[in-house]
């Protein structure tokens, strides 16, 4: 994908990156069992998520050890429904 591609896309890591770089900095230390969806110009909150399986996960995991856990509660979960972009306008009258 081309940088081009990448203003295009509103999930491209430009548009996402800042608000992982922050929720992982101290300044987010206190904002923690929530789930945001981020794209373009859009900041989304969700309500409603629950957790859906667990997995044990030793302290000293490795990256793969930690990705095939996540994966193997990626499998066993039910799917996702849906998340519903909030109307932007509303979110712009707001503000």
């Amino acid at each position: 994908m081309g940088e081009a591609d990448s203003e295009d896309d509103p999930y491209a890591a430009a548009h996402v990156a800042p608000a992982a770089a922050w929720l992982v900095s101290d300044a987010a230390r206190d904002v923690t069992g929530r789930v945001f969806e981020v794209g373009g110009d859009v900041l989304t909150i969700a309500d409603g998520w629950r957790p859906a399986g667990s997995a044990a996960l030793p302290r000293d995991a490795s990256v793969a050890e930690v990705g095939e856990r996540l994966r193997r509660l990626v499998a066993g979960a039910p799917a996702p429904r849906p998340v519903q972009r909030a109307d932007v306008s509303a979110l712009v009258a707001g503000s």
